[in-house]
């Protein structure tokens, strides 16, 4: 049994410089007005792209109403999405809708001035198959291409991710199944890193709570509130760090887990907990935006 697939397709806007190379667009996302210019140059585009029929009807999850999606964007990184409608569509159905969509989205941003870089741009196929066991499994048959053309004008096919691969996009290590493990252990590189430079080198004691605080836990922070994490994968991420830092700092090495995380009224310490973090921040969200009035929340 095969269930209808869906596709996400990953592309990266890009300039069109002077000598008909790509040149990627960071001097108008740090100005001031990028935000507002990366705006008013993408909603026509999503206007027509509306227009076309490309957009996807889903049920909202939090008010059970219909809207109409083309994908996300995000400054200069869009996603789009290509959804099997009925039951009974196949693959190659779905992946020419997504060369449709692409194609379209591309002569948009030509129009602006715009372009798209396939070494930027990939293509994630999703679907199920359920096995004579009763277990569903994702589908690994789908050999297609989708394909744009390059800066010297020829065809070039995007590169195929598994749902299970992930791809960084602004700061956040993704994949389409949701899977963890590549941002978990982006995330312990981060903190491994300063544990060793805290053992190797020297700093006074504190400097290495300003250090903790003001560069390495928000560069930890900064996905937390995405990711879905366990405690063990909490505790892997900051344990290399946290064994250097507590006798650095001035604290017994032998200091109790149970305390390391508590703060300093309860007779802890109160290092920052990854599973705490994410949980506390998650809540917040779903607190302040499930009550907006809005598709997503």
């Amino acid at each position: 049994m095969v269930i209808p697939m869906f596709v996400i397709q990953q592309l990266q806007t890009l300039q069109l410089g002077n000598q008909g190379t790509h040149t990627h667009i960071k001097a108008p996302v740090r100005a001031m007005g990028g935000p507002l210019l990366f705006l008013s140059v993408s909603s026509p585009c999503i206007d027509y792209m509306h227009g076309m029929g490309f957009a996807t009807r889903l049920v909202s999850t939090f008010l059970t109403s219909i809207f109409c999606i083309i994908g996300i964007l995000y400054i200069d990184d869009t996603d789009l999405f290509a959804f099997a409608v009925f039951s009974l569509e196949t693959a190659e159905r779905v992946a020419r809708q997504m060369q449709a969509m692409t194609s379209h989205w591309r002569g948009c941003l030509l129009v602006t001035g715009g372009d798209l870089n396939p070494e930027k741009c990939c293509w994630t196929p999703i679907g199920f198959r359920l096995d004579d066991d009763g277990q569903w499994h994702y589908r690994t048959d789908v050999a297609m291409s989708i394909r744009i053309p390059n800066s010297s004008g020829h065809l070039q096919a995007l590169k195929q991710l598994s749902p299970s691969a992930s791809t960084t996009v602004v700061g956040m290590v993704q994949a389409a199944d949701g899977n963890m493990v590549d941002q978990v252990a982006a995330l312990k590189a981060i903190a491994d890193a300063m544990g060793d430079q805290v053992n190797q080198g020297y700093l006074p004691k504190r400097l290495i709570w300003q250090t903790l605080h003001s560069m390495v836990w928000p560069s930890i922070q900064y996905p937390l509130l995405l990711m879905t994490i366990s405690d063990e994968e909490s505790e892997e991420i900051t344990k290399k760090l946290y064994s250097q830092l507590i006798p650095s700092s001035g604290a017994n090495h032998n200091f109790l887990g149970v305390f390391q995380h508590a703060p300093n009224a309860f007779f802890g310490i109160a290092l920052p907990s990854c599973i705490d973090t994410q949980l506390i921040n998650q809540v917040k969200k779903v607190l302040v935006h499930g009550m907006i009035p809005s598709h997503m929340g």
